[in-house]
């Protein structure tokens, strides 16, 4: 149950990222809403750790061997996930206003 919880809430987190994301580059300086910015990068990286705790169904039943499960995570969405996480304003040093892509 948790984890269905877990995932709704980051369905709706996404959502509003969707809206936050390109109202943020329009409208705000790098240093607003930085508390969001955080919070949506603590986020998801719990959620690439609990993927790796989390069992999936194949076509044999539910897979629930750690080793079957972070194997099965890496060959998928770990990648995309660690990329999509990755702060990237952080390591490219955003500040003062500026935008790390300029």
């Amino acid at each position: 149950f948790w984890k269905a919880a877990f995932d709704g809430c980051t369905a709706l987190l996404l959502l509003v990222l969707a809206f936050y994301i390109p109202f943020s580059i329009a409208f705000l300086d790098v240093g607003d809403f930085i508390w969001f910015d955080w919070y949506q990068l603590v986020w998801f990286s719990v959620d690439i750790i609990l993927s790796f705790c989390s069992p999936y169904e194949n076509e044999e039943g539910w897979v629930t061997n750690p080793k079957w499960i972070a194997a099965e995570y890496f060959q998928c969405f770990f990648w995309v996930d660690t990329i999509s996480t990755f702060p990237f304003a952080l390591v490219l040093g955003a500040s003062g206003g500026a935008s790390p892509l300029t």
